[in-house]
């Protein structure tokens, strides 16, 4: 698992990510994958550093592969999908991924579920328990009285 930069010929650096798409890179992983990318990049004997996102899909790290004309309505998706859910929800979510990422499963587990819990007692849970897995309209109104 990580991110390994390997040289099977003079000037051909492979960067290999070793994460599964199952569990995803960390992040981690996205920053040692920059890193490793930058150095072979800065490397005077390579001349490009390439990856095509057909191979980034099949890894994982590229969500969809579109044509050009579709690509930026493309990349709005997942902000839109998440631009429509429960604004507070959102935020704790971020706050969990932010804060689980660098430590210990065991400790970033109980670190998650601590924000399980604050949205228990504030309603939140409840008013969006029903929906979850459903495309819900988000509601500015609803959202101010949180």
């Amino acid at each position: 698992m990580g991110v390994s930069t390997s040289a099977p010929d003079e000037g051909v650096p492979v960067v290999t990510v070793g994460f599964s798409p199952v569990n995803a890179s960390p992040v981690q992983g996205w920053y040692d994958f920059a890193a490793a990318v930058r150095a072979a990049g800065a490397d005077t004997r390579v001349r490009c550093v390439t990856g095509t996102a057909e191979e980034l899909h099949r890894h994982g790290s590229v969500r969809r592969v579109v044509p050009r004309e579709r690509l930026l309505d493309t990349a709005l998706d997942p902000a839109r999908e998440i631009s429509a859910k429960d604004g507070q929800l959102i935020r704790l979510a971020e706050a969990a991924i932010n804060g689980i990422d660098p430590v210990d499963v065991r400790r970033s587990y109980g670190f998650e579920q601590d924000f399980t819990f604050e949205a228990k007692p504030s309603g939140v849970t409840d008013r969006v328990h029903g929906t979850f897995g459903e495309d819900v309209a988000f509601d500015a109104d609803k959202e101010q009285q949180s």
